[in-house]
Parts: structure tokens; C-alpha cells; sequence
């Protein structure tokens, strides 16, 4: 019988695209989307298989086997082609596309292991005399921790010189981290009717027992810890077990990051003239079962929430799953307490602040289709979610949903907003960005047709914006011969407020260790050249200096004010 071939993506440090040998065992299994474990060198990495593979021009004899299927069928088709759009379109590899749409923590790596196979006389001069001095010290080590201990030059060059030599032997060693599945044990009677009759013999020996059963009687698949509380030891629980009177059973215990909220009623919110024409218009697209983009443009609190849960309702009520998308957590937690009154045990959150098992859990049960309703942040555009028929993008214009991986040797950067619509067409949703100031792309495709073009003109019974006030801080009176940090209106508010037993919020949108550097005399503010925007000083940097946060133009710290020359310049925030 001949072996089968499969394509393997791998993640960095590799991400490569290998071909790897299916034993008999795993061929029903190494199917696109599952997530095995294969040889690379002397390591064991997860990989996704991505289809199957021909022999090509390699030799049959040197195509390593899969080692072991850790999950069977874990990304669905179509999501292995959305990250394959990932990958081609922003010129990423296809493994780290593929892990992105996984929950955190189920990659798994080998750790290359260094033992000690017969030790070297010391007046024997070889090439790693260190290396075997330390693991004779120490017994077996990490290469890692050699690496560590002994410094990484040559280190390689004299593991091999060792390992070939036949001085010392290199395994993997695999540490299984992985979320794993929290279960409970319940306990309930095999037979009621006996356990009933039991009950009068019983409790001339061993009351405990009788009043288990009783406890049992009327609380059946009673849990172990809730049984415990209610006064019967493990000793109790044992001795009916062994009289056959009772059976144990592990049960799945959730980790649901809304378990601690309170549902309140939902309240009714009768539409406005304006949010009826909108949602008349998106009803019909979303019956329609076509890909329909819409840019909802819609002021502050015209209403926006609404049309979403109503379009919500209506996707349910056809069967299909919805994806409600917000720039920032914070943001997450409003729109949940929302949604969770109207959509009860349907709602779903997945951000980067739960832990790895809420996200494990609730990554699981959305696979299952438990929960149709997902709420998170950009990186929940990826999660498995079947039949597919509403994508809402709310704040479509912040930059937040652009991820921006930097600081890895392999960075996956995206934008969840544009994911969104291609996820959108191939699963035939509407999809529905919303702003108040939509992004100027946006704009310009719903002015040339791209998108259809919704509008929310006016506020829910008319009520009228927040007044702003600009203060030119130029302008300001100096405070003990320095410029003001808050300018004369804001400080008397602030007292007003205060006078009233009022409480205030002020917001400062900054990074670096000064948002914008003064000069003293003439009140300029040192700008990037192209961009005309105040520059940022940063100083825990090797070389401190000045960044644009806009086109990343980057120069040391002035000495003096381009405007004026002078010397006082103020690190000002």
C-alpha cells in the first residue's frame, strides 16, 4: 500500500511549507485543518496541514512521518482560505496566518535535550571540553540552558563535532502546556427504585449513607464538590459506590468570561424614522443571502446599537451567526452587557485579555456552534464561526484594528475592518461598517458605489452634541513664569464641577515620555517636516529622540528651537 503526502505549514521561526508522510493510523485524520506534530531537524513543532501532496521529485525514503495528531479537523475550510488570502495578500507566512486564527497556548514546541553518553578523560583536548564538563556537573541539560550558561559561540558547531563523535545524544523532549478541559465529577443513582428501597437497611449501619442517597434522590447528577458541601465525605460516596448504589460521570465545567454578568431585563427601543429606512434597507440585504458591504454613517448617538442588534435578531431567526467587531476591550465590555439582555447564553466575547482557558473554552464553543453571537476585538474576525451571516464593524475608522506585529522576526500585520469584508463576500454576509467619522477609504468607496451608503443624520429625539471648546494655549497667562499645563476655562469647570459634587474624567492621548516638545519663547512646537505634526521625545531608548507617530520620521532631540534659536525648550507632558 502506498504512503500518503500531506503540506504542512509551520509557523516561525521556520514558516516554511514541508511534506511530511501520513502513517496508516492517521490517514483518516491528517485532513485540511488539523493540527499535527512533526519532525524538523532534531525538534518536534505544530503544524497545520493544508492539503495533500505529491512525492514530486523528493526521495519516498528521506519524507519524515507525522508523529502525532494532537486535533482533528481544528480550522475549517474556509478559514484555512481566508488565511491563505492572509498570507498572499499581505506577504506573510502561512503559518503564522494559520496560528492566528487558533486560540493562544495550543502550539506546541520541543525542547532539544543534551545527555551525557560516556564521559571524556580530562587531559583529552576536543573542540566542547566545557560542554561535557557541565553536563557531568549537572546530568542532562537543555540546549537552551547550555546556551545560557556557556554563551552561544561555537555552541552549535561543537553539540554536532559531540553528537557525531558519539560523546553526547540529542532528544526532544516535548512539554505538553496546552489549555486543557476542565471537567468535574457528578455523581447520580444507578437505579432509583432500589436505591429507594435501600434506604430503610441501610441507615441502621451507616446513616451518612441513607442520607446520601436521600440528598441524590432529589438532587440527581449531583456534583462531587457540591456534595462535600452538603456534609458527605469522600469515605460516604465511596462506600455507596462499592454497594453499587451510585455511579460517577465527569461532566464539562465552562470557563465563561460572562458568568459574573447580570442580565437585566431588556429594555424596548422603538426606531426612529431614520434607524426604520436604515433597517428596512439591511433586513433586505441580509434576506438576501448575498454579500452586501454597507457603511452605516451615523452621528453620536443616533442610534447605531440598535440597527446592530436588530440585524442580530434577524440573522439568528435565519440560522446564521453573527461577528459584532469594536476597536478597544474596554469597548467590548459595554457592547456585551447590551447584547447579552437581548441574546442571553448566545453571546460570546474573545479578546487578548482573558485567560488562555476562557478563550479555550469559548473558542471551542463557538466551533460547536453553541454560540452564534461573538463580540471582541480585531483578532475575533478569525474565530470559527459556521454560516456566517452578519459581520458588524463597529468604529470602523480606528486604528486599532490594524495588527501590527513589529517587534517579531515574522510580523503578521493586518486590518481586521478589510478582513472583515473579505471574510464577508466568501461567506455571502452583510456586512456593516459604522462611524461617525468613517475613514476617508470608506468614504470615497460608498461615494463611488463600492459600498452602499447608509445615514443616520440626526440623534435619538433630537438632542443636541456636546459643545466643544478649542483654547489656544498660546494664549494662555503663564502660571509661576510657566506656560499653564490646563488652560483658565478648564480649570474654572473643573471647580464648577466640583463646587456641584460632580465628578470629571480627563482623557490624554499620549506615548513617549513627552508628547510634544515648547520652546519658552516663542511658544512653537518642534514638528516633523513632512507631516507637520507636533514630534514625540522619547527617552528610554538607546539614543534618545524625537519620533512622528505618523510617518515614523525619527531625529535626536533639538538643542534649540528651529523657529527662534532659543534655548528654552520645555519636555512638555
Amino acid at each position: 500500500m502506498s504512503r500518503s503526502y500531506v503540506k504542512v505549514a509551520l509557523p516561525p521561526p521556520l514558516a516554511r511549507e514541508l511534506t511530511y508522510g501520513v502513517p496508516a493510523d492517521f490517514a483518516t485524520e491528517a485532513q485540511p485543518g488539523a493540527l499535527v506534530l512533526v519532525p524538523v531537524v532534531q525538534r518536534l513543532l505544530t503544524g497545520i496541514v493544508i492539503g495533500p501532496a505529491t512525492e514530486s521529485t523528493l526521495d519516498p525514503g528521506k519524507i519524515r512521518n507525522i508523529e502525532q495528531i494532537l486535533d482533528t479537523a481544528l480550522l475549517c475550510p474556509k478559514i484555512v482560505e481566508l488565511c491563505r488570502w492572509i498570507a498572499g495578500y499581505y506577504i506573510a507566512p502561512l503559518g503564522s496566518a494559520l496560528m492566528a486564527a487558533l486560540p493562544p497556548g495550543i502550539k506546541l514546541s520541543s525542547n532539544r535535550m543534551v545527555n551525557l553518553c560516556h564521559a571524556i578523560p580530562d587531559q583529552t583536548s576536543i573542540p566542547g571540553r566545557k560542554i561535557i564538563d557541565e553536563l557531568s556537573r549537572s546530568g542532562p541539560l537543555k540546549v537552551s540552558t547550555l546556551k545560557r550558561r556557556l554563551g552561544s559561540k561555537d555552541l552549535e558547531k561543537n553539540l554536532r563535532a559531540l553528537r557525531q563523535s558519539g560523546h553526547i545524544d540529542i532528544t526532544p523532549v516535548l512539554q505538553d502546556k496546552r489549555p486543557r478541559v476542565l471537567s468535574e465529577r457528578h455523581f447520580s443513582l444507578r437505579d432509583q427504585a432500589s436505591a429507594s428501597t435501600s434506604i430503610a437497611e441501610i441507615e441502621k449501619r451507616a446513616p451518612r449513607q441513607a442520607a446520601c442517597i436521600r440528598h441524590l434522590l432529589d438532587h440527581p447528577g449531583a456534583a462531587r464538590r457540591d456534595l462535600i458541601a452538603a456534609g458527605f465525605s469522600t469515605q460516604v460516596l465511596k462506600g455507596l459506590e462499592k454497594r453499587d448504589l451510585i455511579e460517577s460521570f465527569d461532566e464539562e465545567v465552562i470557563r465563561d468570561p460572562l458568568a459574573h454578568i447580570e442580565i437585566a431585563p431588556a429594555t424596548t427601543l422603538v426606531p426612529t424614522a431614520d434607524q426604520q429606512a436604515v433597517l428596512d434597507a439591511l433586513s433586505t440585504a441580509l434576506d438576501a443571502h448575498a454579500f452586501y458591504p454597507a457603511l452605516l454613517h451615523g452621528v453620536t448617538g443616533s442610534g447605531k446599537t440598535l440597527i446592530y442588534i436588530r440585524l442580530v435578531t434577524l440573522a439568528l431567526a435565519a440560522n446564521r451567526g453573527a461577528i459584532i467587531l469594536v476597536p478597544e476591550i474596554a469597548l467590548a465590555w459595554q457592547m456585551v452587557r447590551r447584547f447579552k439582555e437581548h441574546f442571553g447564553e448566545e453571546v460570546a466575547v474573545l479578546h487578548s485579555q482573558l485567560s488562555s482557558g476562557e478563550r479555550y473554552d469559548t473558542w471551542r464553543r463557538l466551533r460547536r456552534g453553541e454560540q452564534r453571537v461573538l463580540i471582541g476585538a480585531r483578532s475575533a474576525i478569525l474565530a470559527p464561526m459556521d454560516n456566517l451571516g452578519l459581520i458588524v464593524v463597529d468604529e470602523e475608522h480606528d486604528t486599532s484594528y490594524k495588527q501590527e506585529d513589529l517587534e517579531s522576526s515574522h510580523p503578521l500585520t493586518y486590518s481586521a475592518r478589510d478582513l472583515a469584508l473579505v471574510r464577508g463576500q466568501r461567506c455571502e454576509a452583510l456586512v456593516v461598517l459604522g462611524s461617525a467619522t468613517p475613514s476617508l477609504e470608506s468614504y470615497w468607496n460608498a461615494s463611488t458605489g463600492k459600498y452602499h451608503l447608509h445615514s443616520l443624520p440626526r440623534r435619538v429625539d433630537d438632542r443636541p452634541l456636546p459643545k466643544v471648546t478649542v483654547v489656544d494655549m498660546k494664549r494662555e497667562p503663564f502660571q509661576k513664569k510657566e506656560r499653564a499645563i490646563f488652560s483658565r476655562d478648564l480649570r474654572l469647570k473643573i471647580q464648577d464641577r466640583l463646587t456641584r459634587n460632580e465628578k470629571i474624567v480627563i482623557l490624554q492621548n499620549r506615548r513617549g515620555f513627552a508628547p510634544f516638545i515648547t520652546c519658552a519663547s516663542c511658544g512653537e512646537a518642534v514638528q516633523c517636516q513632512s507631516c507637520r505634526v507636533s514630534l514625540t521625545y522619547h527617552r528610554n531608548t538607546t539614543t534618545p529622540q524625537t519620533r512622528c507617530h505618523y510617518c515614523d520620521f525619527a531625529a535626536p532631540a533639538p538643542q534649540a528651537c528651529p523657529e527662534c534659536g532659543s534655548a528654552e525648550l520645555r519636555f512638555d507632558g
